[in-house]
């Protein structure tokens, strides 16, 4: 019997952060998913730690799969999302953690409002060594929010889903893939869902996010970083028949990525990292109506 739902957990050289996601999942009160990792070529001990579960574990069924090469995290994750057989799928980052009900308590969300296309959740932040760092939350309680005026928060101020609190009807991913080989390819997902259905929202933090320097949005430069989510933006208007305010749609996602530029600069600043403040507020001085043709030219 095929379960319901296959957690995809795609990893790389992160086996410390991986054993203590796996085993949050792994012990989770819904029993209706089955667990796929991918290794994508990792030289550290991932290897020894995924076999040990995968030998250790017998619900849920684990499936390890690892490529001989890096193919980079958007590949990965396309391959992941086209290979699941299950009605709803989630993308669980390798070094996040994960409350025992974070499973059942999305899933019965998803079959609750059979409109919906994902549901994502609050959650909390720590700091590499488990040190709490704070809360996230998108709104202020449960709810369920139109799909057009998702897609249209998404243009305008950028999304608020953290990629491994979302669990996603697969129906509707499908359209979406392959993923375009971008670091922040999980916005593009939310972008064309929120075109084809409703999203859910659970207030509880049932979710540990892990900020470090290794992970994906920590190793982006700030160019790369508004470029790549600036490109999805302007695209996904486009797609959505919106050409006659482009620049509207441009003016509005340059305000909010020049004010988070200039944040990130300040916080940069006062952690001692100048070469990170002073590319920040490069990005942040260049944004310009010219640059949406550069965006979508490179793009």
């Amino acid at each position: 019997m095929t379960p319901r739902l296959t957690v995809i957990v795609p990893t790389y050289n992160q086996a410390a952060y991986l054993r203590e996601a796996l085993a949050t999942l792994c012990v989770q009160t819904s029993r209706e998913y089955r667990l796929l990792v991918i290794d994508d070529a990792s030289t550290d001990d991932t290897p020894r730690v995924t076999e040990r579960f995968r030998h250790y574990v017998t619900m849920p069924p684990i499936e390890v799969v690892r490529h001989p090469k890096n193919l980079g995290p958007a590949a990965t994750w396309t391959e992941g999302l086209q290979s699941a057989d299950s009605e709803y799928v989630a993308l669980c980052c390798h070094d996040d953690e994960y409350a025992l009900d974070f499973l059942e308590r999305t899933v019965a969300m998803l079959d609750a409002y059979p409109s919906m296309s994902f549901v994502h959740t609050a959650y909390r932040i720590i700091e590499p060594d488990g040190t709490l760092k704070g809360q996230h939350a998108a709104y202020s309680g449960d709810r369920v929010v139109p799909g057009a005026e998702a897609f249209q928060s998404y243009l305008t101020r950028s999304h608020n889903v953290l990629l491994s609190s979302a669990v996603m009807r697969r129906e509707a991913v499908l359209g979406a893939l392959p993923l375009p080989d971008m670091l922040c390819a999980d916005f593009w997902l939310w972008l064309w869902l929120a075109q084809h259905g409703d999203v859910g929202y659970l207030a509880s933090p049932l979710v540990t996010y892990r900020q470090h320097g290794a992970g994906i949005s920590g190793s982006m430069q700030p160019w790369r970083w508004v470029q790549e989510n600036l490109s999805l933006v302007l695209h996904a208007a486009w797609d959505a028949g919106m050409q006659d305010r482009l620049e509207a749609v441009w003016q509005a996602t340059a305000r909010v990525w020049v004010r988070r530029m200039v944040r990130q600069a300040f916080a940069a600043s006062a952690h001692g990292q100048r070469d990170l403040a002073r590319d920040s507020l490069a990005v942040a001085s260049s944004l310009s109506l010219e640059d949406m043709v550069r965006v979508l030219v490179s793009a």
